[in-house]
């Protein structure tokens, strides 16, 4: 069959050939200067050399992805994410697989690609069979050596599935394990707790400027300041309005024009940050969003909020910064320190109260003494969030760890807890055969990942690689 695919190909056309050309030589060029515009040796791996073309078009192929993932946003983010440092260690290590599926000699015969193209969803029929029409007709309108890329890349990966399946198929997990994880799953438990309100503390400690200073002069980069746009929108009633309208206005100056053809009146939000309330329009995530992907004096698509749909134009935009005077922040600073404060006062509380309740009779007596109040939980699994007191990993996690009696003290963003095992739960052993599957199943394949992370770290140990990237950036 895939003779026959490549012999029934269709000629390249011209368009087609000219435009992969093209990206292929902006790939090669693009960042490099004259020094290092050969195609120099960036790395190899056991003496297979990783060429600059190589890696300069999986560059480019990282970076259009992370654009079209960050918009105009991935300018200001690109230096803190050494993309060039990413690409080449993927590079190494594909080398370094493929190195491998080499010396185990696997192979992946013409059956097992069709097998899988075959399985692709999209040459299916409504029925869920193969559709032979729908494949050929994708297969004769794609140039040959596109084609020839694709069944590559297939190959590819299936030699990986084969690799990825001698490391980790030896792998098992006993019946004990499964058991221990279901028991622990569905163990419940139920707790005493008191919350020592953070915010409910603020009042009992003060903050003078002198200290604020000294807490601002050794935490600066703690008070940055995110990017911040002002934005111009116009609320259009009707969707199908909206898109066309922002169309007309997308063209060069043309913004105002319509504005006052269509009698419509705009507004501006001010600046805010990306996860600040807006002003006109509150919090709105999509609104946020886009904003913060548009470059000066772009319009967007409608944006649906709910007041209804809105035109965004871009006014400005402030880019972050780290304060270096404290005046703009002094309230920032203030709050955080009092918050602090508040907090260590709260724990100190908490200490008190747990060294107390060692010799007190009546732990009830005592908090109700001091004017605590005592809550009760339902059952709770493991996890991260309770009915009771909401999302708490740290303090769940604690609850299952005491025995029944023993109190300990938690910190979760909505206070300190002082908590008290009052009773366990063991998981009902007739439910374990209908999760028995499942868990093993998710140990499984936990369990693989694991060794096939440390068979990768083995292998590439042991490998003879060489990083020509420190020197290419010198010279650039």
């Amino acid at each position: 069959m895939l003779k026959s695919i490549r012999k029934n190909m269709k000629p390249i056309m011209w368009i087609t050939a000219a435009s992969f050309i093209a990206t292929i030589f902006f790939a090669w060029g693009m960042g490099v200067t004259s020094k290092v515009r050969t195609n120099i040796t960036v790395a190899k791996v056991n003496g297979a050399a990783i060429k600059n073309d190589e890696f300069r078009y999986a560059l480019i192929s990282l970076e259009r992805n992370y654009r079209r993932m960050y918009g105009d946003q991935f300018d200001r983010i690109k230096k803190n994410l050494d993309l060039e440092k990413q690409v080449l260690n993927q590079l190494i290590d594909q080398k370094l697989l493929m190195q491998e599926i080499k010396k185990q000699r696997i192979k992946i015969s013409d059956k097992e690609i069709i097998d899988r193209i075959k399985q692709d969803p999209v040459f299916k029929d409504k029925k869920g069979r193969f559709d032979k029409a729908k494949f050929e007709q994708y297969v004769n309108g794609i140039p040959a050596s596109q084609w020839q890329k694709i069944e590559n890349g297939i190959r590819k990966s299936l030699a990986l599935e084969h690799l990825w399946r001698k490391v980790t198929d030896p792998v098992i997990i006993s019946d004990k394990k499964i058991l221990d994880e279901f028991m622990q799953k569905n163990e419940k438990v139920k707790i005493n707790y008191i919350c020592f309100h953070v915010d409910e503390f603020k009042t009992q400690v003060s903050v003078n400027d002198e200290d604020i200073t000294e807490y601002f002069s050794k935490n600066k980069k703690e008070f940055k300041q995110p990017d911040r746009v002002n934005i111009e929108y116009v609320f259009i009633k009707d969707e199908e309005r909206a898109y066309d309208l922002s169309i007309d206005m997308g063209e060069e100056n043309k913004w105002k024009e319509i504005l006052k053809k269509e009698n419509l009146l705009s507004k501006q939000t001010g600046y805010f940050a990306e996860r600040e309330e807006i002003a006109g329009i509150g919090y709105s995530r999509e609104f946020s969003q886009i904003a913060f992907s548009l470059s000066k004096d772009d319009i967007s698509d409608p944006v649906k909020t709910a007041k209804g749909f809105c035109v965004l134009r871009l006014i400005d935009l402030k880019p972050s910064y780290i304060p270096d005077q404290i005046e703009e922040v002094k309230e920032d600073v203030r709050n955080r320190l009092t918050a602090l404060k508040a907090e260590e006062l709260a724990e100190k509380k908490a200490d008190e109260f747990i060294e107390k309740s060692q010799s007190a009779k009546n732990v009830e007596k005592l908090a109700k003494k001091f004017g605590y109040e005592i809550k009760q939980t339902d059952f709770f699994e493991r996890g991260v969030y309770t009915k009771d007191i909401g999302y708490a990993p740290k303090l769940i996690a604690e609850a299952f760890l005491p025995e029944k009696g023993d109190i300990k003290k938690v910190s979760e963003p909505q206070g300190i807890f002082v908590i008290e095992l009052v009773e366990r739960k063991a998981a009902d052993k007739e439910e374990f055969d209908t999760q028995k599957e499942q868990i093993k199943q998710t140990l499984l394949q936990k369990k693989k990942q694991s060794v096939y992370e440390k068979w990768f770290k083995n292998l590439k140990q042991e490998a003879k690689i060489v990083n020509n990237l420190d020197k290419i950036r010198r010279v650039q």
